[in-house]
């Protein structure tokens, strides 16, 4: 899985995350880590092996809220997701939560 919320320590590049285990645990670590958010589906288009949704999220940051919207689209196999795309602002993201400052920019 690469998931572009998660990077490297300079922010430069996804990390990859391999294996259900790794995936479960990083999703435990990060959603204890992360404040109380709002999520809300707006719009949903599905078949037997597809679904695409768009959707808004407001998590608290450095200097209020932060709300963005974004679109998922997931192919499923045998009740299995072989395929996720998550299309946001996530510069917009990492900015409003204060964490480019901490980023090498060079």
């Amino acid at each position: 899985m690469i998931d572009v919320e998660h990077r490297t320590a300079d922010l430069r590049e996804a990390c990859p995350i391999a294996g259900r285990t790794a995936i479960e645990q990083l999703a435990i670590r990060w959603l204890s880590a992360t404040p109380a958010f709002q999520f809300e589906i707006t719009g949903l288009l599905a078949d037997d092996s597809t679904v695409a949704y768009r959707w808004s999220y407001d998590v608290p940051g450095e200097a209020g809220s932060v709300a963005l919207q974004g679109i998922t689209w997931m192919t499923c196999n045998d009740g299995t997701i072989s395929e996720a795309l998550v299309c946001f602002d996530s510069y917009g993201l990492m900015h409003g939560l204060g964490l480019l400052g901490q980023a090498d920019t060079r």
